[in-house]
């Protein structure tokens, strides 16, 4: 495993295993320099709030996304109107990159440190952004932009790692390594159904993983944050 350091944030890695075909080359390499911007980019928010800003739901999330997205393409479109089956839709974010267009569906779950498993919820949301992106047609999506030439669908979800305990010391001396926190992804990633076909993984900086108090009297930390993609590809 080869992790890169992010100046100031922590470790990084990405894996990419999807099926040739159109946007198999294209949207991994746009999700990689994505996934750079987006850690600078809840880096930049944690040094000003001191908050973390990937425990949020897909609404929140837009704060980091939508910056970290457009510094890797021409521009981005949230909430973006589109046809469904015939009906009225919209889709999370569409995103024009020279002549490629991703039509993406946000979602946001959680992985426990203690427990490791994908729960039913999780599986549920990954779901239904495929079932909200299928409903998109081919025509339709390259209706939007004609002059694009592939258009890519991706299913995509931000998933924190977490650990929490009401004894405060048992938690801070928890290791949490590189090796560790990959191999809980990876077992992550093989529950999912779609099995995705992209992921990014950001081992936190020790500051940002520093153990919180919750409302309920527990104490949790976050050392790490994964990104999930699905992509599924169409050329003209």
């Amino acid at each position: 495993m080869l992790w890169t350091t992010v100046k100031g944030a922590g470790k990084s890695i990405a894996f990419t295993d999807v099926e040739k075909g159109p946007a198999s080359i294209a949207a991994p390499r746009f999700l990689d320099k994505f996934h750079d911007k987006y850690i600078k980019q809840c880096y930049k928010y944690f040094n000003a709030t001191e908050d973390i800003p990937f425990n949020y739901s897909e609404m929140r999330m837009h704060s980091v996304m939508i910056p970290a997205l457009d510094k890797v393409s021409d521009a981005v479109f949230v909430e973006q109107y589109i046809n469904k089956k015939g009906r009225a839709g919209r889709v999370d974010y569409l995103v024009l990159s020279g002549n490629q267009v991703y039509l993406i569906e946000l979602k946001h779950s959680w992985l426990s440190f203690n427990s490791g498993n994908a729960t039913v919820a999780t599986n549920k949301k990954w779901q239904n952004a495929f079932t909200d992106l299928k409903a998109v047609s081919w025509e339709e999506a390259f209706s939007i932009f004609p002059e694009v030439r592939t258009v890519a669908k991706v299913a995509l979800m931000v998933v924190p790692l977490y650990n929490r305990s009401k004894n405060l010391k048992k938690l801070a001396n928890q290791s949490y390594t590189l090796e560790r926190i990959f191999e809980k992804y990876r077992s992550f990633s093989d529950q999912l159904s779609p099995k995705p076909g992209w992921m990014g993984i950001w081992a936190v900086k020790p500051q940002m993983a520093k153990p919180i108090i919750t409302k309920d009297h527990y104490y949790e930390c976050y050392p790490a944050v994964a990104l999930f993609a699905c992509i599924k590809g169409k050329t003209k």
